[in-house]
Order: C-alpha cells, then structure tokens, then sequence
C-alpha cells in the first residue's frame, strides 16, 4: 500500500507544501517592519531642495542659452 500512486502523490505534495511554507516564513522573518529607517533630514531642507533644484536647473539653462548664443554671435562677426 506504501507505493501506490496515490501515497506517493500525496507524499510529493506534502513536500512541496512544506516547502513553500518553510520559504514563506523565512521571507517573512527577514522582512519585519521593525527596521524601519528614520529620516534625518530636516523638513525645511526638504521642503526648499525642489525649489533649489528648479532654480539651478534654471540658472543652468540660462547659461547654456547664453553660451550658445555668444558661440553663434562671435561665428557671424568673423564670417
């Protein structure tokens, strides 16, 4: 009785369900939320890096604009 086909199915089952519970449990233990990471930056630094950044990429486009102008301004003189 030990190796009809229905033992042996239901023991390879059995091994596969066990298995993925095993794996279930040990993904679940190594992502607790106990570890939660804590922001150290202050909120008024926070809140004024976006408006920073628009206004460097700002002062960045301007710039560029300004080069590429001169570029093509000194290129039409000498012609």
């Amino acid at each position: 009785m030990k190796n009809s086909f229905i033992f042996v199915k239901t023991k390879i089952t059995m091994k596969k369900l066990f298995a993925i519970i095993s794996l279930s449990f040990c993904l679940a233990a190594c992502n607790n939320g106990s570890t939660e990471k804590t922001a150290t930056t202050d909120s008024v630094t926070a809140a004024e890096s976006p408006l920073m950044d628009a206004v460097n990429t700002a002062d960045s486009a301007k710039k560029i604009i300004q080069d590429s102008t001169g570029k093509l301004g000194d290129s039409i003189i000498k012609k």
